[in-house]
């Protein structure tokens, strides 16, 4: 429960001080970004795991 207040008074902030919600939106697609590149190092500087072509962002094929 205060996982949910702490973000609704977190989205209540930005909108708030002014960003409009394509604004947001590109806040946390950048969140998402750097999430998904720490993610990244910390396999390969960590585990010593390469990024695999065959490991896509999507865990079900696309094309069907």
């Amino acid at each position: 429960m205060r996982k949910v207040v702490l973000l609704a008074l977190i989205c209540l902030l930005l909108v708030g001080i002014g960003c409009n919600w394509a604004h947001i939106g590109r806040h946390v697609q950048k969140i998402r970004d750097d999430l998904a590149k720490f993610h990244e190092d910390v396999d390969r500087l960590i585990f010593d795991m390469e990024w695999m072509p065959a490991e896509s962002a999507s865990p079900y094929p696309i094309d069907w």
